[in-house]
């Protein structure tokens, strides 16, 4: 697939970065940087323009910014000394996408005998409460009370206690949003 060698690559959502010593890759002309897509094995070229004789030595991927180390002057027309900071826009290496809804994700364990964790996502920074109901929609137990919490991936622990064992729901409440997910309690 490659006319020459391929000295590092770097996993992304999508698929891989290869970096290395080429000018072709299944047939078509990619020069030492593509990104080959993970379902298809398609290649394509960053459009990097590096110069010529340009060996990648190195890349790493990290929120959109793709970085390259090797043997090269030049990338996209300008200067470089064997080191660059590339922003992408490829769908695979772009920055991640801002979290837009309230989401509650199930219980681990799930089903639970002693203690659990729920993980959740802000889309921003808001009060939040996390509650645990039975099957008719009524609160046993809140598991967080209204609390100020950043935006991003959070956690909240919770043990059984005497929770009888049967179907409870947790629902996860922030502004006007909310989010719910099923737990089942076995003995």
């Amino acid at each position: 697939m490659f006319d020459g060698a391929v000295v590092t690559f770097a996993t992304t959502e999508t698929g891989v970065i290869a970096g290395g010593l080429f000018n072709l890759v299944g047939g078509d002309s990619i020069h030492a940087v593509a990104e080959l897509d993970s379902e298809t094995g398609a290649a394509t070229s960053l459009r990097l323009e590096p110069s010529a004789n340009t060996t990648v030595s190195s890349v790493h991927v990290d929120q959109g910014v793709l970085y390259v180390a090797g043997f090269f002057s030049r990338l996209r027309g300008v200067p470089v000394d064997n080191l660059a900071a590339v922003v992408v826009a490829t769908v695979g290496i772009g920055p991640p996408a801002p979290r837009s809804a309230l989401a509650l994700h199930a219980s681990r364990p799930n089903p639970v005998r002693r203690d659990g964790v729920f993980e959740f996502d802000l889309p921003h920074a808001a009060p939040v409460a996390l509650d645990l109901l039975d099957v008719r929609g009524r609160r046993v137990r809140s598991l967080l009370a209204v609390t100020w919490r950043s935006a991003g991936p959070q956690r909240v622990s919770f043990a059984r206690g005497v929770l009888p064992a049967g179907l409870y729901f947790a629902r996860l409440r922030s502004g006007g949003s909310s989010a719910t997910t099923k737990l089942v309690v076995v003995d």
